[in-house]
């Protein structure tokens, strides 16, 4: 059984991102896959002051991704980018220099905003990250999901949409597998 942390970017209660998530989980879980979706919201602020004597939601994030045989990354799109909070997970289980737990992990990568392009703009900005940090990415299909009327109190509706989430819960899984 692998192990998948869902990674989701938003804060926000009943976020889009996190019921694309949800609905990625299900696909998952049928395949034998366990889920996990780490905590970020709760992650101080990354400093290099911290790498000697790091805070327990450091260690237990870095736990999580280190125990985790592959990823999923779902971010919403603010000023054009992902977000701070995403950014911050990354850079903590980054560090210190030359202990990454991210490097050679199969990552997926999503992202979901009202807007016209679907958060493009953050997806093409985190995999640049990702690509840096040894991340090994499902590039095709691209996930810029629209999130439209079949979004509704952090559910999707049946429909295109969660047709097209699972048809890439598939391709991530032929991915990992």
């Amino acid at each position: 059984m692998k192990k998948c942390s869902i990674i989701i970017g938003s804060l926000r209660k009943n976020s889009n991102c996190m019921a694309v998530g949800k609905v990625i989980a299900e696909s998952l879980e049928k395949a034998d896959f366990e889920v996990v979706f780490p905590e970020i919201g709760n992650l101080p602020l990354f400093s290099e002051d911290f790498e000697a004597n790091p805070p327990k939601e450091w260690t237990a994030f870095r736990g999580e991704i280190a125990s985790s045989d592959c990823l999923i990354f779902i971010t919403p799109e603010y000023n054009r980018g992902y977000t701070a909070c995403l950014k911050n997970a990354l850079d903590i289980a980054s560090r210190p220099q030359g202990q990454s737990v991210w490097s050679g992990k199969r990552a997926g990568v999503i992202s979901v905003s009202p807007g016209k392009i679907g958060g493009a703009l953050a997806l093409n900005q985190l995999k640049q990250v990702l690509s840096f940090l040894n991340v090994k990415q499902l590039h095709q299909p691209e996930m810029y999901i629209q999130a439209d009327a079949s979004f509704s109190g952090g559910m999707i509706s049946e429909g295109l949409t969660k047709d097209y989430i699972k048809s890439y819960a598939q391709k991530y899984i032929d991915f990992v597998s």
